[in-house]
């Protein structure tokens, strides 16, 4: 008798199991066949969705790309803004600065001169020193310079106060009013007293610009030096000190 995996089995089981098998067989066959389709129609939705995402993120790189773009843009105009306004203020304050030293300049013309203490310390100390060995002073300001009246009587009291006897006057022929700074007026520079060299080693202590000239004859003829304070200095040039004093003459200088 025929077997099948060495059972035995009858022409009817035989039958039966035949049919059994063709019927799964094309169920089988029609199962694959149905999961080939729905594999392959799946694949292409899952393309479909994979390219419509692809879309997507383009777009929205896109779109970042060009917000970033505009970002930049707006960045960029902000700090040109901000480069402008950081060179106008650059110019208002020059300008400002230019101003305050314009204002500076300005005070400093229109300031009456003062002795810092520092340096009236000094001069009072080279001043107490000398003071024995000259003994008078002759000071002298313009008539109508009050500002250098007062500068003067600075010079008056740091004398008076080391013992030299000087004193503010105003002598007849006076000064010229273009006689700017202080001076020391000596009769002849090439035999200048000592008295005057030390006064001006006092000036030159209590770091006081000044220099040396000669005064006419007629100019304080009793003192062989003077200590003459002119006009505050706001020329570049100072007016030489020779032929300080005024003349008598109508054809040469102008009184005071």
């Amino acid at each position: 008798m025929p077997t099948l995996l060495s059972f035995s089995f009858s022409s009817d089981w035989a039958d039966k199991i035949y049919t059994y098998a063709n019927i799964v067989a094309i169920f089988a066959a029609c199962l694959a066949a149905v999961c080939t389709f729905l594999s392959f129609r799946s694949s292409q939705i899952r393309d479909y969705y994979a390219d419509q995402r692809r879309v997507q993120y383009e777009a929205m790189s896109e779109t970042a790309r060009k917000e970033a773009a505009r970002a930049n843009e707006s960045a960029a105009v902000e700090n040109e803004k901000t480069e402008k306004l950081r060179e106008s203020n650059l110019i208002l304050r020059q300008q400002a600065e230019h101003e305050r030293a314009e204002r500076l300049k300005l005070e400093a013309k229109v300031a009456p001169r003062t002795m810092p203490p520092e340096y009236a310390v000094r001069m009072a100390a080279a001043a107490n020193e000398f003071c024995p060995r000259i003994g008078r002073v002759a000071v002298t300001a313009a008539n109508g310079n009050q500002e250098a009246q007062a500068y003067a009587s600075v010079f008056v009291r740091i004398l008076r106060d080391a013992g030299c006897h000087s004193e503010l006057s105003f002598p007849i022929p006076g000064l010229r009013p273009d006689i700017q700074g202080v001076h020391i007026g000596v009769r002849d520079v090439a035999n200048m007293p000592e008295e005057a060299r030390l006064l001006l080693q006092m000036l030159t202590a209590g770091n006081v610009s000044h220099d040396i000239g000669t005064v006419e004859k007629g100019f304080s003829p009793d003192e062989s030096f003077v200590l003459v304070v002119g006009a505050k200095q706001v020329l570049q040039k100072r007016c030489r000190l020779t032929n300080i004093a005024v003349r008598r003459s109508r054809s040469a200088f102008a009184t005071f």
